[in-house]
């Protein structure tokens, strides 16, 4: 995930690491962290069940990061606000525009053919929940889509997955972006808010 381009140190990150680990409750957020991300990379796992998986660690992250370390929202509306919203407060702490990269065209034809989904954060709240709920709607739009369409949601939220967990570990250096065919690009914090994965950088 993270390369040396930079000639980054590591022993940076393997010390914020540490700090979570000597920590009691961090230290639990991490390992759960880590645990469901191994497990959403299993090649063995279901890739619905892998789109479950890191949906479910993205809200936790947004309850760690965005409510209770920067208490960016507070209060009932922590609680009430949609899961479209908390990804999109997540990419905005982390300078991650919520447009779809453009490489992903079967992801931003599900988007298109989806009139209440305007972004990313919608289109991949609307596919897992087409999974998670057995509604007859939301079985026939999980029906109508391509294998194809699972396979780019669970990339791009894999990536946010990665990109939160450099974040939270104050990673700067450079990693290997897997909606860009693995280019080698900087974190995008290192760069102006909204100017990164959006596909044709």
């Amino acid at each position: 995930m993270v390369t040396n381009k930079r000639g980054f140190d590591f022993n940076n990150l393997w010390l914020e690491f540490l700090q979570f680990w000597n920590n009691k409750e961090d230290k639990l957020f991490m390992l759960n962290l880590i645990d469901w991300y191994i497990e959403a990379c299993r090649k063995s796992s279901n890739i619905e069940s892998s789109i479950i998986i890191v949906q479910t660690s993205l809200e936790l992250i947004y309850n760690w990061l965005i409510v209770e370390k920067k208490q960016i929202i507070k209060g009932k509306d922590a609680e009430n606000i949609s899961a479209s919203n908390k990804i999109r407060l997540i990419l905005n702490e982390l300078r991650i525009s919520s447009e779809l990269p453009t490489e992903m065209t079967y992801l931003k034809k599900a988007c298109d053919d989806n009139q209440n989904t305007n972004d990313a954060p919608d289109v991949l709240v609307l596919i897992r929940n087409a999974i998670v709920h057995g509604q007859f709607e939301k079985r026939k739009i999980l029906s109508s889509m391509r294998w194809e369409v699972f396979n780019e949601s669970l990339n791009l939220m894999l990536l946010y997955l990665e990109l939160s967990i450099l974040y939270i570990l104050k990673f700067n250096g450079t990693y290997r972006n897997r909606c860009l065919s693995y280019e080698e690009v900087d974190v995008p914090w290192m760069k102006n808010v909204g100017t990164v994965i959006k596909g044709n950088e």
